[in-house]
């Protein structure tokens, strides 16, 4: 897993480079469906509304979760168990880890006092982390190291990412 630094760097170079490039070339960079899922999401949007619009895009990504292996049972519901030891959080995640269930990440995350060491671990059954849930832990974990903590992603390396990309989401090899 990236260090705090290192995604910093990562976030600054990216924000240079969107500048120099398309939203849709960063799409794509971050993985071939998200450019599906964001064009989709515009031309419905352009040709009937908003509404309907960022309601497909959600169905479309969904579907894309369900190729990829993701369980209909872990939709919408995160499937962790949480295990303190001291100061030590051991977090399973378990099916897979989806902007639609990251709620229940988010929760049991937001529980732990700052200046703990949390591991983060992607179960063997774990079959998918999509982009959002890479970002969204990029995040918590630079503003929970900020603060005198610690976060670290285990078995991040039992997955292969869709893209080059830091954030990309990744599949279990």
């Amino acid at each position: 897993a990236a260090s705090g630094e290192e995604a910093i760097e990562h976030v600054k170079k990216t924000t240079k480079d969107n500048k120099e490039t398309s939203q849709s070339q960063e799409f794509f960079r971050i993985g071939p469906e998200q450019l599906v899922i964001f064009t989709t999401t515009i031309l419905v949007t352009l040709i009937q509304d908003l509404l309907v619009g960022v309601a497909v895009g959600i169905v479309v990504k969904l579907i894309f979760h369900i190729l990829r292996g993701a369980s209909v049972k872990s939709m919408f519901r995160s499937q962790l168990e949480v295990v303190r030891h001291d100061n030590d959080y051991l977090i399973y995640v378990h099916n897979s880890a989806i902007f639609s269930n990251y709620l229940g990440l988010k929760k049991e995350l937001s529980k732990i006092p700052t200046e703990n060491t949390i591991r983060i671990s992607f179960e063997k059954d774990c079959k998918l982390i999509d982009h959002s849930v890479m970002e969204s832990l990029n995040h918590f974990k630079i503003e929970y190291e900020r603060l005198g903590g610690k976060v670290v992603l285990e078995r991040l390396d039992e997955f292969k990412p869709f893209s080059k990309h830091m954030l990309a989401g990744r599949n279990k090899k």
